[in-house]
């Protein structure tokens, strides 16, 4: 019986084609629409942090200044008094700067001194600060600005310098065309300068134009002397409750706080979810693995605030009442394990003849009895070591005990990045060719040696790209942070202290900052960090498991 043709009518190829080609299209969209959106969310976030360092200016308002809008602050005593017996008096022409903590004071010629009073009298009355370089001009005086660290220095001559005291930046300088110039009066709101002299009592009125100048790119990264501090410090601290407070922005804490809970995590997650890939790909049946993967898969859909509320409200007290046997747990469970499963192996049974589920089942009996006795050793340790209170033994040692920590993170943040590690393993280790494994086996290997001596290297790029893209999704987990941390901004790597990293502040302070001001760019920078370092993690995962499909493609 000979095969019959039929015929393809022209309208329905021309429908045909015109589909793929709408598909292709549509496609084509899709990609460049993800592309064009990942690049407008990065203008948009470099677009709001470029005012942060915009320079600063002086400009000439002399004729658009309605000086009847204008309320100019009362001329007062400028040089400060002395405040105790053990303060030392300072030099004439010596200014408080805005909140009376601090004092600018002229010096000889050429240099200005910022100068704090410290809250121990009693040694260290006052701090020499930081000293400001001006030019070589005689006879300087100082005007402090209402509402910030900022003041402006001035002499005869006409010259005007705007600095901060905090920043210990100059931010701007201008020369008045006033000569001799002899007075500076500002506006209340500190934006406005009032310039008298010469001989005709000449005014000239100067418009402040420096919205962010408490920030520069050395706060952010560099420790930093603020007033009612004895030394340099990583501080992150943007309210509180009086009105001459000055805000602190350094993102060292925060970062400190975003990589402390991420390795935290990796720590737990990463040898719990590559050996389970490993048995699963390589070990486990077919039937076993069809169920096994989808869902510990399923585990990665958990939503990660109901993770968070578990963690801040059952498992962090739980944590610190059992705290000896969970590290116990943490420690000796693996080593526990693999000596029990070596004396079984060895002692009392072969376990080469046994079905993959019964050594399945083995090992969860056998894990199940490491677990009570870890928990038991535990304990026992806690009574014979620690007095029967390891918390209590470690604040009496300095280590200071919080009950969000770093050990609460690792464990919960571990179980949800968990799943991402195990997946990209899994599909790694899978899509190594067969006829690898079996040439191993074929010259004698066993199936362990064939999967560390040829499997495991042959996916390596894959893994590596697993545990990048876990860390990725570390780097940017805010929900169990903001809610098991204890969001304390602590430049510090101790398990047992709390953190604030920078996606859980930014869900914490950006509701509350002001748009356009300091705080709030200052947020929108440290969105455009994480931002740009997650991307580069996702995009090295990316390229080093396409390395890996190229490479092994052949086979």
């Amino acid at each position: 019986m000979s095969n019959q043709r039929y015929a393809i009518s022209p309208s329905y190829q021309r429908y045909r084609r015109i589909k793929d080609l709408l598909f292709r299209q549509f496609v084509r969209l899709a990609a460049i629409s993800v592309v064009l959106a990942l690049v407008s969310l990065f203008v948009f976030l470099f677009w709001e942090t470029l005012p942060l360092f915009r320079t600063a200016t002086l400009v000439d308002q002399t004729d658009k200044v309605q000086t009847h809008d204008v309320i100019l602050l009362p001329r007062l005593e400028q040089t400060p008094v002395k405040l105790n017996q053990d303060y030392p008096l300072v030099s004439d022409g010596s200014v408080w700067l805005h909140g009376d903590r601090s004092i600018i004071e002229p010096r000889e010629v050429g240099l200005i001194q910022w100068i704090m009073a410290s809250t121990n009298t009693t040694e260290f009355p006052m701090i020499l600060a930081r000293p400001f370089n001006h030019f070589h001009v005689e006879n300087v005086s100082l005007l402090a600005l209402p509402g910030s660290k900022a003041f402006i220095s001035y002499d005869p001559t006409g010259l005007i310098t705007l600095y901060h005291a905090t920043t210990g930046r100059v931010l701007a300088s201008i020369q008045s065309h006033i000569y001799p110039l002899k007075e500076i009066e500002v506006s209340v709101l500190g934006d406005l300068l009032k310039l008298t002299g010469g001989e005709s009592n000449q005014t000239q009125w100067l418009q402040i134009d420096a919205p962010h100048a408490e920030f520069s790119w050395s706060i952010l990264w560099r420790p930093w002397l603020y007033e009612g501090h004895q030394q340099p410090d990583f501080i992150w601290q943007t309210t509180a409750n009086t009105d001459i407070f000055e805000p602190k922005f350094s993102f060292v804490p925060l970062s400190i706080g975003t990589f402390k809970a991420a390795f935290y995590a990796l720590l737990f997650a990463i040898p719990l979810a590559i050996l389970a890939a490993i048995y699963t790909a390589c070990f486990l049946p077919e039937s076993a693995r069809a169920w096994i993967k989808p869902a510990v898969e399923l585990a990665e859909a958990f939503p990660t605030v109901v993770l968070g509320f578990i963690a801040g409200m059952l498992l962090a007290p739980l944590i610190e009442m059992h705290l000896a046997m969970v590290l116990s747990l943490l420690i000796l469970t693996p080593l526990i394990l693999m000596l029990f499963y070596t004396l079984l192996h060895r002692l009392f049974m072969h376990l080469k003849g046994q079905s993959p589920t019964s050594s399945l089942l083995l090992m969860l009996m056998l894990l199940l009895l490491t677990l009570l006795i870890s928990s038991g050793l535990g304990q026992q340790i806690e009574v014979f070591f620690f007095q029967g209170d390891l918390v209590e033994w470690l604040n009496q040692r300095g280590i200071d005990y919080r009950q969000r920590n770093g050990l609460v993170i690792g464990l919960v943040m571990g179980f949800a990045i968990m799943p991402v590690i195990f997946s990209l393993a899994e599909d790694a280790l899978i899509s190594v060719p067969e006829s690898l494994r079996q040439g191993a086996m074929a010259l004698g290997a066993s199936p362990w040696q064939a999967v560390v001596k040829v499997m495991l290297p042959t996916a390596a790029a894959g893994i590596f790209a697993a545990i990048m893209i876990g860390f990725g999704r570390a780097l940017g987990e805010t929900m169990i942070l903001l809610m098991a941390s204890g969001n304390s901004p602590v430049s510090d790597f101790s398990l047992f202290e709390g953190m604030r990293s920078l996606a859980a502040n930014l869900a914490i302070e950006a509701p509350e900052a002001m748009q356009g001001s300091t705080h709030y760019r200052v947020l929108i920078l440290s969105a455009t960090l994480l931002f740009m370092l997650t991307f580069l993690m996702n995009t090295l995962a990316a390229l080093v498991r396409e390395n890996l499909y190229h490479r092994y493609r052949r086979y």
